[in-house]
């Protein structure tokens, strides 16, 4: 369920997100909802949060720009928490849900992964995380057709984690963290698709 659009005040935001965390935390402790129904709440509620008034572009000031995308003014962190109270995990884990149904959209844009929904059941927000990793990282050849493999279910996460190690060993430090947190390895790089999948 999405936040109405209309929905401009803060009271209306927190009533609708503690509702949720009351019917999210039930299916949670049934076993009717996993990783990916947490993700959908948390991006919906980052969503909702960036409609409220007062709302700061990210990377700007609350004169810039209407059409940028906009970061809570209170921010999502309070929401998490009260969620992994009531799911009763970590917030570390929450914030791994939400990293890993964005890089998700990233990693299999051909898939119509529009929605945490859209992930099949199979990928764990560890895998993604490594495919995201390796996307960044590893030749286009590569990275494609491991995101594939993860998609059809064709790869474990132990393989995931060897091509993982195969090519961080290759790719140099990053000069510039958070910008470009890992130089891709050039096509013609001796790290081949051979290499990196065998046995």
């Amino acid at each position: 369920m999405k936040p109405d659009e209309s929905w401009p005040d803060q009271a209306k935001i927190e009533v609708w997100v503690e509702k949720q965390i009351q019917q999210l935390a039930i299916a949670w402790k049934k076993g009717e909802a996993d990783w990916r129904v947490v993700a959908d709440h948390l991006l919906n509620w980052d969503t909702a949060l960036s409609m409220q008034e007062g709302a700061v572009p990210r990377g700007g000031s609350p004169d810039d720009s209407e059409s940028q995308i906009k970061r809570p003014a209170d921010g999502l962190g309070k929401y998490v928490k009260r969620l992994a109270d009531a799911l009763t995990v970590q917030k570390s884990n929450l914030w791994r849900y939400r990293k890993a149904a964005l890089a998700a959209r990233i990693i299999w844009s051909g898939h119509s992964v529009d929605s945490p929904l859209d992930i099949p059941e199979h990928a764990s927000p560890e895998s993604i995380e490594l495919v995201e990793k390796i996307f960044r990282a590893a030749p286009t050849e590569v990275a494609e057709d491991v995101a594939r493999r993860l998609y059809d279910n064709e790869i474990t996460r132990a393989e995931l984690r060897r091509i993982w190690q195969d090519i961080r060993h290759v790719v140099d430090k990053p000069v510039r963290p958070f910008v470009d947190r890992y130089r891709k390895l050039p096509e013609e790089n001796p790290v081949r698709v051979s290499a990196l999948f065998e046995e």
